[in-house]
């Protein structure tokens, strides 16, 4: 004879059953998106998004400049990077309106520090990473997004939380996750 369910159990049966229904794509997506994120750089590179400079050569910051200014004359320079671990003989120039103060509406320039030439202008929020970076960070939804996703977080730890009190009753004599063995099925 079993003994009766008590409806706090019925109720976290029930709240951990839905909560984890509702949960399971989108945090599928997260994972999978997160996954390629975490190799965007190799992911950029292989895919091409950052060019390859030359690096032969004496470094040409000033040239890469004038090409800067010259390339986008309505823009104000915001930001020089240079990267010579991952991205030798390349130089970053980022670019954006007189009126801008920050980086949401930026665009970014590639230069060959040996030549001074720009070898890409691409907006790398419209690579393939960019893509993923904007469905895992917003959900394509903009701030709106944020609140989704901060929605599933919330989903996931009341899932947790009403696992974990399902799981007690049956572990009550032994060490949270240890392993049964020598009992039946359950």
């Amino acid at each position: 004879m079993t003994a009766p369910v008590s409806r706090w159990f019925r109720f976290n049966l029930r709240l951990h059953r839905w909560t984890s229904v509702i949960a399971t794509l989108p945090l599928l997506v997260l994972c999978l998106t997160g996954t390629v994120l975490i190799f965007r750089e190799e992911v950029d590179a292989a895919l091409g998004v950052v060019p390859v400079g030359t690096g032969e050569g004496e470094q040409r910051v000033a040239d890469c400049l004038a090409t800067l200014e010259r390339s986008f004359p309505d823009q104000r320079v915001l930001s020089v990077g240079f990267d010579p671990l991952n991205h030798p003989g390349v130089m970053l120039g980022v670019v954006a309106a007189p009126e801008d103060t920050g980086f949401e509406r930026a665009r970014l320039a590639y230069f060959d520090l040996a030549s001074g030439r720009m070898i890409g202008d691409e907006d790398p929020a419209e690579s393939f990473t960019g893509v993923l970076f904007e469905l895992h960070a917003e959900w394509f939804l903009g701030p709106v997004g944020r609140l989704l996703g901060a929605l599933i977080g919330l989903l996931v730890v009341v899932s947790l939380i009403s696992g974990l009190v399902i799981y007690a009753p049956y572990v009550r004599r032994i060490a949270y996750g240890f392993i049964r063995t020598g009992r039946g099925a359950r």
